[in-house]
């Protein structure tokens, strides 16, 4: 009796494998980086720098976009001192159409356009102004609408029919809400939905989209934050490390060019990721066979996770109520 046991507990995940792998869509492919046009927003300073930087140093003819034109010209000279490539530049606030609109158009057709633009501030919901959660939103959010409808177009006109690509710069509180965090998650939250949706509807041009979910990243902007969040957040994410800015760019990099729909960067964004997969398009049958075997384990390490963050909730607010 053990034989046909033990022949049917191997041949399960065979057959899973093999449904796996005639059911995954998108099927793989690459999206090639060296001598194609790689049009990264938010390129003056941190994520977005070190992607210019890594994607310069990988042959390709890159362009970056930000607000300040003063930081956009420290960020040429040093990628062209470090690597000896000029990158184009073009400042613009991503909440104007126009202005982007026409930095696109200055550019020429785009083959991998990088949407990394963001800002965040921590504060709870009550306490935060109107006018500093539509900033985020129309940034983070809209911003990226923006940029997605000033390229498109010339994206899929570009001369080069290779393989094309749209990432967008998300975040991990952009799988998972976190005190402190409702507005910057909501505008982060919201890329995911405009990913899902883009991918069906740029298949067929052979544009392949990818959702970066970095973690807090060692950058100017996540310095000043945390002087700023609330003390709650702090102790909510004390057991998770900042990764460096040129970190991220590679793994950023690396899942463009793999045409991957999910890119964690770190292990605790790659658990991340299988817990919230959903109904993400999925290239790899093996990442898919992790993900539909992990699933059930996963949640339960999630739901540990919720009664940590809800038990020091309670406990921080009991405390303070009784001093």
């Amino acid at each position: 009796m053990a034989d046909p046991i033990f022949s049917f507990l191997l041949l399960l995940p065979l057959a899973l494998l093999l449904l796996l792998y005639f059911i995954v869509r998108p099927r793989p492919t690459t999206v090639p980086i060296k001598n194609r046009h790689v049009f990264i927003t938010g390129g003056s300073s941190g994520i977005g720098l070190a992607l210019a930087h890594r994607a310069a140093s990988e042959g390709a003819k890159v362009s970056i976009l930000a607000r300040s034109f003063d930081k956009l010209e420290e960020a040429k000279n040093y990628i062209l001192l470090s690597t000896g490539i000029d990158v184009t530049v073009f400042a613009a606030d991503v909440r104007d159409y126009e202005a982007v609109s026409k930095a696109v158009e200055v550019a020429g057709p785009i083959d991998v356009l990088v949407i990394n633009q963001g800002v965040f501030v921590a504060q709870e919901l009550e306490k935060q102004g109107l006018d500093e959660i539509k900033f985020m939103v129309d940034v983070n959010l809209m911003g990226s609408f923006n940029m997605i409808k000033a390229a498109l177009p010339r994206m899929k006109d570009r001369k080069d029919h290779g393989p094309g690509s749209i990432a967008l710069m998300s975040s991990q509180v952009g799988q998972v809400g976190i005190y402190g965090y409702a507005a910057y998650s909501a505008s982060k939250f919201g890329l995911r939905g405009l990913a899902e949706a883009l991918q069906q509807e740029v298949i067929v041009d052979d544009i392949h989209v990818s959702l970066i979910f970095p973690p807090a990243t060692d950058t100017p902007g996540l310095t000043k934050e945390t002087k700023k969040r609330p003390q709650l957040t702090n102790i909510i994410t004390e057991s998770s490390s900042a990764m460096k800015a040129e970190e991220v760019a590679k793994k950023a990099l690396d899942g463009i060019k793999s045409a991957s729909f999910i890119v964690p960067c770190n292990f605790e964004g790659l658990l991340l990721s299988i817990a919230t997969v959903g109904l993400s398009p999925q290239r790899s049958f093996m990442m898919a066979f992790v993900e539909v075997v992990a699933a059930g384990i996963i949640r339960i390490v999630a739901l540990g996770f919720q009664w940590n963050w809800y038990t020091s909730i309670h406990k921080w607010h009991g405390q303070n109520k009784s001093s």
